[in-house]
């Protein structure tokens, strides 16, 4: 977001880290850029241990932040992500190196 003269408006930023046993947990944290340019922390969510019920988790981004949109496309319309189908995504890759991922 740095140096990109404000035409970055949305990180997102993957933490992973290994914890005693072999076990994995992540989390996802969403940066923004606020009014005056300044990057601020919008939004934290947990990817390995699962929330209790595994809930989908939607990253609270519109589509505007990512792309160039048509003017017809309202400014409210979210891009969909959400964490629980990242989690079955990673649990694959953490599975094939002899990893698990942390549960709570």
């Amino acid at each position: 977001m740095l140096g990109g003269n404000g035409s970055i408006r949305v990180g997102i930023l993957g933490k992973w880290w290994c914890t005693p046993g072999n076990t994995v947990e992540g989390e996802l944290s969403i940066y923004k850029l606020d009014r005056a340019g300044i990057r601020k922390l919008v939004q934290v969510e947990r990817i390995f241990p699962a929330p209790a019920g595994n809930p989908i988790q939607s990253l609270q981004i519109k589509s505007k932040e990512v792309f160039k949109i048509q003017p017809t496309t309202p400014a409210t319309t979210m891009f969909p992500l959400n964490v629980r189908f990242l989690r079955e995504i990673c649990f694959a890759s953490i599975d094939a190196m002899g990893l698990r991922p942390a549960v709570s």
